[in-house]
């Protein structure tokens, strides 16, 4: 048998490296998952938190009315309706945040209202908090 090459030790060590990189996805403390605001249309957000981990999202509007997404500037955000199993609320004009309870483990939820250009929308914030 022969020794590896220098190119397949740098491959194996590239390799090595990557892995160290790389998270499993429920091993990050928040991600979301969006399926695009309109405003005028409710909408709904999926969340997965770590328990006891904090996450915040951005609300963005797209084009409505022959408005380009630049135009349509929201005018803020509100919470409209409480997380059960952790603190949810507004983060700034266009944000909200979502700290999951520590020890909790299962689903939550809350709502918020996004509004600009002269209409509002409800976004329902579908929480699933891990272990």
């Amino acid at each position: 048998m022969t020794p590896p090459s220098l190119l397949q030790w740098l491959c194996w060590i590239l390799v090595v490296f990557a892995l160290m990189l790389a998270k499993p996805a429920l091993a990050q403390d928040c991600s979301v998952v969006r399926y695009g605001l309109a405003l005028g249309s409710d909408s709904t957000e999926y969340m997965t938190v770590r328990s006891g981990g904090a996450c915040t999202q951005t609300v963005t509007a797209p084009a409505v009315g022959g408005l380009t997404e630049r135009e349509v500037m929201l005018s803020g955000i509100s919470l409209i309706s409480r997380a059960r199993h952790g603190t949810a609320g507004v983060a700034g004009r266009s944000t909200y945040a979502y700290k999951a309870r520590p020890g909790y483990v299962g689903p939550d939820q809350f709502v918020v209202l996004a509004s600009g250009a002269g209409i509002s929308s409800r976004v329902t914030v579908r929480v699933n908090v891990v272990p």
